[in-house]
C-alpha cells in the first residue's frame, strides 16, 4: 500500500492480497456475498499485522460500496449496481495491480508500484474515471427519500466498526453484529420498496388505493422517489410543509390522473381534492 510520504511503500500481509483478488473474481461474478466475505477477511488480516488505522480505512470503504451494489442490485437498479460495482473493482485493482513480491521470512508483500514506468498514468487514468462516476452520482443525489435514512444508518455502522478497530480480540464477533444489522436494514428497505412497486404497478392498471394504510401510502411515495429521483425532486421543491396525502396527490398528478381519477383511486370526495390544491397553493415556495 502507498503511505503518501515521498513515494515510499508499507508491507502488505500476503494473506491480505489474496482476499483482494478473490473479492475482485467475485465482483466480476456479481457475487456480492462472497466479495464481502473476502474483504472481511482482508480486514482481520490487516487489523492484526497493520496499524489499524492505515489497515481499515481503504477496506471499509470498499466493503461500503460492494454493500451499496448488492442493495441496488436486490431492487434491480442495475445501472446504479454496476457503477457501484465498478467503483469497488477499480480500488480493488489498484491495490492487486503489481504481482507481489513474497517475503519468505516474513510473508508480506512489498507492492513497488511507486517507481514503475506505468504508475503516473494509470493513477490519471483512475482519476478521471473516478471524477467521471462522480460527475454522474451528483444528478441523483435527490432522489434519496427512499434510501437516505438507511444508507446513513449504514454509513454510521461503517463508522462505528471503525471506532472498534483498537478492539482487536473482540473484531470478529463486532464486526459479524454490525453485518447483521446491515442486511436487516436492507431488508427492510427492500420490502418497503417492493410493496411502493406494487402500489404503483396496481395504479397503473387501474387499480385504486382504497383502506389503504398510512405505511403502504409511505412505501408508495418511497418508491416513486427511489425510481423518479428528478420527477420527485422538481415536484416537492416547489412546495413547503408537504403532507404525506398531499404528496400522494401530487405523484398521481405527476403519473397522469385526472382529478376526477384521483377522486375514484383515494375514495375520497370532489371537495376533499379541491381542498388539497388549496391547502397546497397556500405552501406553495
Amino acid at each position: 500500500m502507498y503511505n503518501g510520504k515521498g513515494g515510499s511503500l508499507v508491507s502488505v500481509p500476503y494473506e491480505t492480497s489474496v482476499c483482494y483478488r478473490q473479492a475482485l473474481r467475485a465482483l466480476e461474478q456479481h457475487d456480492y456475498s462472497g466479495a464481502q466475505d473476502q474483504m472481511e477477511k482482508a480486514m482481520l488480516v490487516n487489523a492484526r499485522r497493520l496499524k489499524p488505522e492505515k489497515a481499515l480505512g481503504a477496506d471499509a470503504e470498499i466493503l461500503r460500496n460492494i454493500t451499496t451494489a448488492a442493495a441496488f442490485a436486490h431492487v434491480a437498479e442495475t445501472q446504479r449496481a454496476d457503477s457501484m460495482t465498478a467503483i469497488a473493482m477499480g480500488r480493488l485493482r489498484s491495490l492487486t495491480a503489481e504481482i507481489p513480491l513474497v517475503d519468505r521470512k516474513t510473508g508480506s508483500v512489498e507492492h513497488q508500484i511507486a517507481g514503475h514506468p506505468l504508475y503516473f498514468p494509470a493513477l490519471g487514468l483512475s482519476l478521471i474515471m473516478l471524477i467521471a462516476l462522480l460527475l454522474h452520482y451528483r444528478k441523483v443525489d435527490n432522489y434519496t427519500s427512499a434510501l437516505s435514512s438507511s444508507t446513513t444508518e449504514i454509513g454510521n455502522l461503517n463508522n462505528e466498526i471503525g471506532n472498534i478497530k483498537n478492539k482487536i480480540s473482540g473484531y470478529q464477533a463486532e464486526v459479524d453484529r454490525l453485518n447483521e444489522r446491515i442486511s436487516r436494514i436492507q431488508t427492510t428497505t427492500n420490502e418497503r420498496l417492493g410493496k411502493g412497486q406494487q402500489i404503483f404497478d396496481r395504479l397503473k392498471d387501474g387499480g385504486t388505493m382504497k383502506n389503504i394504510s398510512i405505511e403502504d401510502e409511505q412505501s408508495f411515495i418511497d418508491y416513486y422517489a427511489f425510481s423518479h429521483p428528478e420527477d420527485f425532486s422538481r415536484l416537492t421543491s416547489l412546495y413547503t410543509n408537504l403532507s404525506l396525502r398531499h404528496t400522494t396527490y401530487l405523484i398521481l398528478c405527476e403519473m397522469g390522473f385526472s382529478d376526477k381519477t384521483i377522486q375514484d383511486i383515494l375514495f375520497v370526495a370532489s371537495s376533499t381534492i379541491r381542498n388539497y390544491r388549496l391547502r397546497m397553493n397556500r405552501n406553495r415556495k
